[in-house]
């Protein structure tokens, strides 16, 4: 059976949303979206990657943006954490998990 959503877990998943939207659209301008179907959406952290819209468009490979991974937020203080591609994305949350919990185990930005 599906389980529904509270307008409060709704309205928090937006907000998550609009604040990915945003951190890219500073650091990468109109030219990049998030990706929907990526998003990770964990009680911990909202976990989100971006695309250039020209790829998106077009699937030329020319256009693709490469070498970024997910960027984390941490909900608990929506702090954002950036990882490149070495990572995949459970390995970036072991990674920030315990970065958080004062191990430096691997670089995040």
């Amino acid at each position: 059976m599906a389980q529904e959503l509270e307008f409060a877990d709704v309205h928090r998943m937006t907000d998550y949303l609009a604040q990915a939207r945003q951190y890219v659209k500073e650091r990468h301008g109109d030219q990049v979206s998030v990706l929907l179907e990526h998003i990770v959406d964990s009680d911990r952290f909202y976990c989100f990657t971006f695309q250039s819209n020209e790829y998106l468009r077009t699937n030329d490979i020319s256009t693709m943006l490469v070498g970024h991974g997910y960027t984390i937020i941490n909900k608990k203080d929506n702090r954002f954490f950036t990882f490149g591609s070495k990572y995949h994305l459970n390995t970036a949350l072991e990674v920030l998990e315990e970065n958080l919990a004062g191990k430096e185990v691997g670089k995040i930005y």
